[in-house]
């Protein structure tokens, strides 16, 4: 697992709550970008477990580079596409 990777898997635990697995990401489109830094479309399995202790897997949907998605300004925040059920991780600016 690569430096950004981790700090991925770090961020999005202590945000949203997600346990991600790297050995299931897979990038969607990659042109001009390397899987160690991210990309700007990829997929990644987790679990996530709610309040009640029932654990639950989803495919999380990646836009970003990591490095973005680990910058120190952002939090990430989740979107669910009604359409297709897709859950997708988006970044929000933390007020200063």
């Amino acid at each position: 697992m690569t430096e950004e990777q981790y700090k991925f898997k770090q961020k999005i635990k202590c945000d949203l709550n997600y346990d991600v697995d790297f050995n299931t990401y897979h990038i969607t489109r990659g042109r001009g970008w390397s899987k160690a830094d991210g990309s700007c479309g990829a997929c990644i399995d987790a679990t996530f477990t709610d309040s009640k202790g029932v654990v639950d897997k989803v495919t999380l949907l990646l836009c970003h580079p990591l490095r973005k998605y680990n910058g120190k300004k952002y939090k990430l925040i989740e979107i669910e596409d009604v359409r297709t059920g897709g859950i997708f991780i988006e970044i929000e600016e933390t007020m200063k």
